[in-house]
């Protein structure tokens, strides 16, 4: 195993889990509205995602940070199928699932889709989720020639959010972080 590196620092947030398979995932929290006995770091529920519990009141909230295979030949279509159903046994009662699927769906993505679009809506029917509107001008993600495209979603069961906002630039990524 080669050295692991050490993550940024965030004013005003601690990183609680990371799991690092595929560029990895990741979740912070605001140091000054989670208290450490309200939250429980979770195995890691894929291979490529990673949650906590956090309890709000006499409830208890999943969060799950997930990455998917990217949409390239159809035995990634095939693993982004596969990296779903795992994913699906994670969902509980009141659930956010967010971070980069790697999908076009066609209200995001000015009507263009692929086979990871059509399962990410296909997995949010089957689990009672609902995918969080992004605004249609809005981009997620941008490749090396600046074009844009949407393949970061939040998506929640029986919980409720503010609008989601995306944010610039982060350094070290073609992503731009989604919060709400």
């Amino acid at each position: 195993r080669g050295k692991r590196k050490a993550l940024p620092a965030v004013d005003g947030f601690r990183w609680v889990t990371h799991n690092t398979k595929n560029g990895g995932t990741s979740i912070l929290i605001d140091e000054t509205t989670i208290p450490d006995n309200n939250f429980k770091i979770l195995q890691h529920p894929t291979t490529h995602s990673s949650g906590i519990e956090i309890k709000i009141k006499r409830r208890t909230v999943r969060i799950i940070n997930v990455y998917l295979p990217v949409y390239k030949g159809k035995s990634n279509i095939i693993k982004h199928r596969k990296s779903l159903e795992n994913l699906g046994r994670s969902i509980s009662k009141n659930c956010i699932v967010l971070g980069d699927w790697n999908g076009w769906i066609p209200d995001y993505n000015n009507g263009r889709s692929n086979s990871h679009g059509a399962h990410i809506e296909t997995f949010a029917a089957e689990h009672d989720l609902t995918i969080l509107p992004i605004e249609k001008w809005e981009r997620t993600r941008f490749d090396h020639r600046g074009n844009g495209s949407t393949v970061d979603y939040i998506l929640t069961k029986n919980v409720s959010t503010t609008k989601i906002e995306i944010a610039s630039d982060i350094q070290g990524t073609d992503h731009r972080p989604l919060s709400t």
